[in-house]
């Protein structure tokens, strides 16, 4: 659980085994009340805490 991802200013890295594009993100994550979900299997689920879908970006995000 991240509580203070803000848009435009931090940045994820995400081992790319997990996922290795942002389309691939997208594709694992959801609106859940007032935060993201990115659900990629039982293992490795990322919430954002009070953060909309629609403010990830690209940019956000670094497969490593």
């Amino acid at each position: 659980t991240i509580t203070d991802f803000e848009f435009g200013v931090d940045t994820m890295q995400i081992d790319k085994e997990i996922s290795s594009s942002f389309a691939d993100v997208m594709a694992h994550a959801s609106q859940a009340g007032s935060n993201v979900l990115l659900y990629f299997d039982t293992n490795h689920v990322i919430t954002l805490q009070n953060f909309h879908l629609n403010q990830l970006a690209y940019y956000e995000f670094s497969f490593v």
